[in-house]
């Protein structure tokens, strides 16, 4: 439940370039975790720039009750790099306690068109053919669609160890309540064709690379809802 909500996607299939350039807004958001529309957990979700690139930057904990059967607070960061025109997934790494060394770590070397995943105590070399994209710095790739009018994309999505085929594609502007207020949303739909869950985002029109909301649904179950509270 704690992992990364989040979500991606490309101008067409298997583009990499897009028309016009996103500028770039750093953030420091806070959400609330709710599951079966209880409160379980509070999230940070950050976007920072540097000389290099982008770094995407998650943390999560459970509150209340909830904290008494889980006291793990996962940190997970996204690096992003410029390659041209645009910038490209370059590392990941995922810490089950923040205090410890990454449980999972990727190095994407698209030089050599192959990423190093280190993962449960096991490392592998697996090739590049199509962007990638994660849980964080699909983010930034729903604010590029949104930006060119996009309106889908299908590109490899990097989760559990490897690469899976993923689609985003846009829902369309929608109403949505937020603390009170009704704002103008955009909506995204996040799918891997053959697997039983998906994602939603939503985005305010002001800053299209910061989600307001974040749903995942998985068949069978209850949805977990990750949702705006404010910036720091």
């Amino acid at each position: 439940m704690y992992k990364t909500l989040a979500a991606l996607l490309l101008l067409t299939v298997c583009s990499t370039g897009f028309s016009a350039e996103l500028p770039i807004r750093p953030f420091n958001a806070e959400y609330t975790l709710y599951k079966s529309g209880l409160k379980v957990g509070e999230a940070t979700l950050s976007l920072d720039k540097n000389d290099n690139g982008l770094r995407w930057r998650l943390t999560s904990e459970a509150t209340g009750v909830y904290a008494l059967f889980n006291s793990k607070k996962p940190l997970s960061v996204s690096i992003m790099e410029r390659y041209g025109k645009d910038f490209r997934l370059a590392r990941i790494q995922l810490f089950i306690t923040r205090a410890e060394q990454p449980a999972e770590s990727v190095h994407l070397n698209w030089s050599k068109q192959q990423a190093n995943i280190k993962r449960e105590h096991t490392s592998q070399f697996i090739a590049l053919k199509n962007t990638v994209y994660d849980y964080l710095s699909i983010h930034w790739l729903a604010a590029q669609l949104t930006i060119n009018k996009g309106a889908h994309s299908v590109f490899d999505f990097y989760r559990k160890g490897g690469l899976v085929q993923s689609k985003l594609e846009l829902i369309g502007q929608v109403e949505l309540d937020l603390n009170g207020r009704v704002q103008t949303m955009t909506k995204y739909r996040h799918s891997f064709p053959g697997a039983s869950n998906s994602y939603e985002y939503y985005y305010g029109i002001d800053n299209p690379s910061l989600p307001l909301k974040i749903e995942k649904f998985k068949k069978g179950k209850t949805s977990s809802i990750m949702l705006f509270k404010g910036l720091n």
